[in-house]
């Protein structure tokens, strides 16, 4: 039997749209029908060949793995067979991590997270992060990750604090949280800022700033390779900011940012609002923390 997108029916862009709605819904094959199409039609050269490249990299996760309920709201997928007897510690971590997150940032989950264990890495050798990918779908909070982020098995709890953690800001603070903030509380709840890391910072501030607007730029932009020096930075810095917050401030004031965030304030009221204090001004506070550091 044909699925509905089988047939081209017009513009590329048409089927890209569907393409990109059937995967929000979890949908993966007519997600990858929809996608077919569009390249029958002819696509641009850009960013459309990854995402039809992580259609297709989770539709035969999904055709070779098993759903298993691990929580209320946890789920993993993943081949028994590939993972053999690394399979029970997947499930395990994973749920330690996923009680990690919730607990520390009192998540009242609306809808289960999925976690996805991609079997092979040259499935997602397009892919473009720190372990491995979040993304919203209508039935669940998706995370996926390869296998170089679940070996050995520390790598594993760091890779699923931190992929979790972006599930949990999407829950509590909806579509508007700035990429600085997501990366932020990521990289708190993976376990912090590295000493390693924050020697890369350290370094790399003397040869540029780092502001807050220009780590959102830096995380989307495809010009920050994986794993070079800036991505770290990157990293480091957002982690650093927002850990300097939770120890000033505390959770509490964290998810009121995100509660405000998610009921339409911009990001100066709600971070005025949450921290007693203007955005600006904790981030004057923070840089100036690390020139002091620095001057010593």
């Amino acid at each position: 039997m044909r699925s509905r997108c089988s047939q081209p029916l017009g513009n590329w862009q048409l089927h890209v749209a569907m393409a990109n709605r059937y995967w929000r819904e979890d949908r993966l094959e007519l997600a990858a029908a929809a996608m077919q199409n569009a390249l029958a039609l002819g696509i641009p050269a850009g960013d459309l060949y990854d995402f039809q490249h992580t259609i297709e990299a989770e539709q035969f996760t999904r055709q070779e793995s098993l759903l298993r309920r691990v929580e209320e709201y946890l789920w993993i997928e993943a081949n028994p067979i590939r993972w053999q007897g690394y399979y029970a510690r997947l499930a395990e971590t994973t749920l330690t991590a996923f009680q990690t997150v919730t607990d520390a940032l009192q998540v009242r989950w609306g809808k289960p997270v999925l976690v996805t264990f991609f079997g092979q890495e040259e499935l997602i050798a397009f892919m473009h992060a720190r372990y491995g990918y979040y993304a919203a779908r209508l039935p669940w909070h998706k995370v996926c990750l390869p296998p170089s982020a679940v070996y050995p098995v520390s790598n594993l709890r760091h890779a699923a604090r931190h992929e979790i953690a972006h599930a949990a800001v999407h829950q509590l603070g909806g579509e508007e949280v700035p990429r600085w903030l997501d990366e932020g509380v990521a990289v708190t709840m993976e376990g912090g800022v590295s000493d390693g890391e924050r020697r890369r910072f350290r370094k790399a501030r003397r040869r540029q700033s780092f502001s807050l607007n220009q780590l959102s730029g830096l995380f989307e932009s495809y010009e920050t390779e994986l794993d070079s020096a800036l991505a770290a930075c990157a990293y480091a810095a957002a982690g650093d900011f927002v850990g300097s917050l939770l120890q000033r401030y505390g959770t509490g004031s964290l998810r009121a940012l995100l509660r405000n965030l998610r009921a339409g304030q911009g990001m100066e009221r709600a971070f005025r609002e949450s921290f007693g204090v203007s955005l600006q001004q904790a981030e004057k506070e923070w840089q100036a923390g690390w020139e002091r550091a620095e001057d010593r």
